[in-house]
Parts: structure tokens; sequence; C-alpha cells
């Protein structure tokens, strides 16, 4: 549960790769960010290893930002869970 120490920021792959050692790091760091009542800024996509690290941090209460360029929110890869905040930045 998000206690109000602070923010951590996370930007990783937006594929998930061949091995799966990523992807189970990605999701137990994402508990452990939650765990310690951080919240997370993020790279806004729920693909890959930063969907994995997001809906983790959010399933233990962690409050998570994310951050993307417009570009990339108009091509479909921000948020799918809408409950997750992904708010498009001005960047191309």
């Amino acid at each position: 549960m998000m206690t109000g120490r602070g923010w951590i920021s996370v930007f990783c792959g937006s594929s998930s790769g061949t091995h799966l050692e990523y992807t189970t790091a990605a999701w137990l760091l994402g508990q452990e960010i939650a765990r310690r009542g951080y919240g997370l800024l993020y790279g806004g996509s729920d693909l890959g290893l930063m969907g994995e690290v997001s809906f983790a941090a959010y399933l233990r209460g962690s409050k998570v930002r994310g951050v993307i360029s417009r570009l990339n929110s108009q091509l479909r890869f921000s948020q799918k869970n809408k409950t997750l905040d992904s708010t498009p930045c001005p960047l191309r």
C-alpha cells in the first residue's frame, strides 16, 4: 500500500523478449516497489516489461503514473487498463 514515501521511476522494454527471468524480475520489482510504500513512475505502456512492473505495483496497492509521448499514446502503446494513470507528454 502506498504510504507516501515518494516515487521510483522505471523505464524498461515494452517487449518481454525471450527470457522469462526478465519478465519475472519485472513483476517482482513492481511488487517490491509497492511493498516498500513507493509510487511508480514508468514509461506508460501496458506492454512487455513495463506492463509487468506497472501491473504488479498496481495490484499491490501502489500509485502508478505512466508518462508516454503523444505519438505512442495515439499508436496505442498506452494503458488498456485505464485504472492506471497514463499521461501523454509533449514529446514527439
